[in-house]
């Protein structure tokens, strides 16, 4: 039975916040839930997080002691937790904190990726039961084992069944804590908290054993059904996304085609279930989220170019081979410019697989998607699989890589022909660091298309040339290193020879961006052409950014010159052929600027 004590024995503060808590979140209050929180603040994130995983009646709370090594004996963590999606959402962890007679619950407690004894490399075999939709799992994790770190605490979907556990080789009691009583592990035990799974012991590990099983199936994502197994979200415990090498071997029907990153391998399973077969891929590159997708596929279309196999697959037999053709060729086709202007391509092939009704993701030596998007986002996957798959991106930190992955994809690639620009310019009243943009397709899709504008800002700073050299730098020397915005920055700057630091603090830190506005314009003229003098002020920031951007003069025909400025006010001076008759701003690619109205000059 697990180690639980009533609540009334513990004492009222946490047992009380408790009750409080599981009030708020059946009855779906928010002003409930924010009463819980000293300040209303730091509930933000989970209310946006309840908001997307269907309301705060399908999150639930757990509460226990801080784990061993990780807070003060006294201490309690609170998690709110619900089955989650892939690189979308996590169970936040709160504090429980006592002042002046009142129970409240801290700020988010982030856990630090290096406080963790991280795991470096996992090998897991996951059986397949298509008639039940559920998945039977045995992970083995490999940990660094350093001496002095904290013990780890890993994440788990939370819909998954913990049967057994063992931390370097001994096997320990898994108990599990829910949300009627406040849990009280004992040492030597594994905590099941939510989706945390905790060995409560007072020292790094070396090594971890799970078995484990659930039901799949969140609706978009994850599931197993008669044809088909998307595993991609928090099916493989983690220690905060850290990347690491796996082995992953699925058994499967044996019509059902299946596939994991990395490269197929011979499979090592003593004996298998009437009609099954089991397949094995090993990622020797270390990635956040190994993954095991398959089901009836046939191949659609296959091809070969530069040593390389570019291959799609579609789904129960119903198979379009015009697109496959088509998203065959554009693999091939950018992977050629990605090879020349990033770096070597990782893998020797390549396949696109259909989905019916998972929408996408990046999986680096291969990709699932959505039928109707298979057109125009295959080329953007395989660039993950240099931005989230070469250098890993966690997406608990921020998602850089879906900024610069739009950037080389759809304003290098496809030369803009999506508007990613146009839509990056429109982010500007987006309250969100593009440093704190944590989920990809919140913030209005700022992520993608803010990140790729700055990518163009940048560009226009330092120069092409100068920003391919940085993506070489930056694959050379950041393969399998969890990565974030502010490490982008010395790769631009050892490529540039620039220092680049304004530049993060304006456009990848600060969420406020200035009003730009054509103050004042006149025009003489002088031998036989025009003189148009401008001035530009901007407003709205604590201090004036340093901006460059398009001054456009527009009469019978239109000219656009580049002016830069640094204070709150600057003063240029153009010469047309033609008479002018207004004076605008155009700041697309070069600034992320509320612009003036055009300015009409006196005749």
């Amino acid at each position: 039975m697990p180690a639980l004590v009533p609540m009334m024995l513990l004492g009222c503060r946490p047992a009380d916040i408790l009750t409080e808590a599981r009030a708020a979140l059946l009855d779906g209050s928010e002003s409930e839930v924010l009463a819980l929180f000293k300040k209303p603040d730091d509930a933000s994130y989970l209310l946006k997080m309840a908001k997307r995983r269907g309301g705060l009646k399908n999150v639930q709370v757990v509460i226990f002691p801080a784990p061993p090594g990780w807070d003060a004996p006294e201490r309690y963590w609170a998690v709110f937790h619900a089955p989650q999606d892939i690189e979308e959402d996590h169970d936040p962890i709160y504090r429980v904190e006592f002042e002046e007679g009142r129970t409240f619950l801290s700020p988010e407690l982030p856990l630090a990726k290096e406080e963790f004894d991280a795991i470096t490399s996992s090998k897991v075999e996951v059986q397949v039961h298509p008639g039940s939709g559920r998945a039977s799992v045995v992970a083995n994790l490999t940990m660094r084992g350093q001496s002095g770190a904290k013990p780890p605490i890993l994440r788990l979907n939370d819909f998954y069944t913990v049967t057994s556990a063992q931390i370097d080789g001994r096997t320990m009691p898994v108990i599990t804590a829910d949300s009627a009583q406040v849990a009280a592990p004992n040492a030597e035990e594994v905590l099941r908290a939510g989706s945390l799974l905790i060995p409560w012991i007072s020292r790094s590990a070396k090594s971890a054993k799970f078995e484990y099983t659930g039901k799949v199936d969140i609706p978009g994502s994850d599931k197993i059904s008669s044809g088909a197994c998307y595993l991609t979200a928090w099916w493989v415990p983690t220690t905060a996304q850290i990347p690491h090498t796996s082995v992953v071997t699925m058994i499967a029907p044996e019509n059902w085609r299946m596939v994991s990153e990395g490269v197929r391998q011979k499979s090592n399973v003593a004996s298998l279930p009437a009609g099954m077969a089991a397949t094995t891929f090993e990622s020797a590159l270390p990635i956040s989220f190994p993954k095991a997708i398959g089901g009836a596929y046939s191949l659609a279309a296959s091809l070969s170019r530069n040593g390389r196999t570019f291959s799609a697959y579609h789904l129960g037999g119903v198979i379009d081979k015009e697109r496959a053709a088509k998203d065959v060729k554009s693999a091939a086709d950018v992977v050629d410019f990605y090879d020349e202007a990033i770096g070597p391509f990782p893998y020797k092939s390549y396949d696109i697989y259909d989905s019916d009704s998972y929408y996408g993701i990046e999986s680096y030596s291969y990709t699932l998607l959505a039928r109707s998007i298979t057109p125009w986002a295959t080329t953007h996957e395989i660039g993950h699989t240099y931005f989230g798959g070469l250098v890993p991106c966690p997406y608990v930190r921020d998602t850089w890589n879906e900024g610069v992955t739009q950037y080389v994809d759809s304003v290098l690639f496809k030369q803009n022909s999506d508007h990613t620009l146009e839509n990056g310019l429109k982010t500007v009243n987006v309250k969100v660091p593009l440093d704190k943009m944590f989920v990809p397709w919140d913030y209005e899709d700022a992520s993608y298309s803010r990140g790729a504008y700055v990518m163009r800002m940048l560009e226009n700073e330092i120069g092409l040339a100068a920003m391919k050299a940085a993506f070489h730098l930056l694959i050379a020397e950041r393969v399998g290193k969890d990565t974030v915005w502010a490490d982008l920055r010395q790769y631009f700057e050892r490529a540039s020879v620039t220092q680049l630091g304004w530049f993060w603090r304006q456009w990848v830190e600060s969420d406020t961006f200035p009003t730009v506005e054509v103050h004042q314009a006149f025009a003489t003229r002088a031998n036989g052409n025009w003189k148009t003098r401008v001035i530009l002020k901007q407003t709205g920031t604590p201090r004036p950014y340093r901006l460059t951007c398009m001054l456009r003069i527009v009469g019978d025909v239109a000219m656009e010159q580049a002016v830069t400025f640094k204070g709150e006010s600057g003063e240029f001076e153009i010469e047309s052929p033609f008479e002018p008759k207004t004076v605008s701003i155009n700041p697309l690619g070069r600034a992320l600027i509320h612009e003036g109205s055009p300015f009409t000059l006196a005749k």
